[in-house]
């Protein structure tokens, strides 16, 4: 399924290479719009699974998708036709400059998500990061992005050569290596939210390398197809957490059905519980 995935978006990236489509800066404020919301529901759902049961896994990508969908936002708004040229970069150098920002932030809290994994793996509750930290440490770091943008002329973003955008492959071997963690930790064999976050994973790897690096023009068909994989990856999260919500919400259901049995029927129940006590 991972490489069927994998060749299936690369096949349509190279047949797209070639499409002559031209979109349009409101087309591309559309969808960033749908990435913002989504991207922001995934963060909460996230934070909801988070509480109910935390690790660091669900703490990372609970605030990696809700600062993206700051990012989002912002390169949304600054981007329209509203505001990109009250900006002090021209839209050439803005959108994909912005759009660079967001996808490295996520890759790179995707990164986090699996290494602390590891860490309270090896260290048990002594490897939780701690909350105030993660969060002090995602609201700096998307400020600080505002502030850079709203204040700093940018250069060129587009190049000559194989790759039109060659600084997307950076985002693009962390979420690699992001996917690469998450494979070897083989959760997602039994996990169906960590089955999710792969196939997410992959594509996003795809976004970035395949569509956006080869990306030649604003709102070409690779660009286009960047933004409707991004959506899409954010897609995959929110399915995943809310399948995960299911299965817990089952157990729990189950749970209690099994222990009304036992008080029902108490002296066999209460055998049953002091043998397994």
């Amino acid at each position: 399924l991972f490489g069927a995935v994998a060749v299936v978006l690369a096949t349509a990236g190279g047949l797209l290479q070639w499409s002559p489509w031209i979109g349009s800066r409101l087309l591309h404020t559309v969808m960033e719009v749908a990435g913002t919301t989504i991207a922001m529901i995934v963060g909460l759902a996230a934070f909801m699974r988070y509480y109910s049961r935390k690790n660091n896994t669900h703490l990372f990508i609970a605030t990696g998708f809700v600062g993206t969908a700051l990012l989002d936002g912002y390169h949304a708004v600054v981007t329209s036709d509203l505001l990109s040229y009250v900006m002090p970069s021209p839209p050439p150098s803005l959108i994909p400059w912005s759009w660079n920002a967001s996808r490295t932030f996520l890759s790179v809290l995707m990164v986090l998500s699996w290494w602390t994994w590891r860490r309270e793996s090896r260290l048990g509750e002594l490897g939780r990061s701690a909350e105030r930290t993660v969060f002090a440490t995602v609201a700096i770091l998307t400020v600080g992005t505002f502030l850079f943008f709203a204040l700093v002329p940018l250069p060129e973003a587009y190049f000559d050569g194989l790759f039109g955008r060659p600084q997307e492959l950076l985002p693009g071997v962390l979420f690699g290596v992001a996917l690469i963690g998450y494979l070897n930790k083989q959760s997602w064999q039994n996990d169906p939210f960590e089955l999710w976050v792969v196939l997410s994973l992959i594509i996003g790897l795809m976004s970035q390398t395949v569509a956006m690096s080869r990306s030649f023009s604003l709102y070409d068909a690779m660009f286009d197809f960047a933004h409707l994989l991004k959506i899409i990856s954010y897609f995959c999260v929110l399915i995943g957490l809310l399948s995960s919500m299911r299965l817990l919400f089952e157990k729990v259901e189950s749970t209690s059905l099994e222990l009304a049995e036992m008080i029902e029927n108490w002296p066999c129940g209460l055998l049953l519980f002091d043998s397994a006590g």
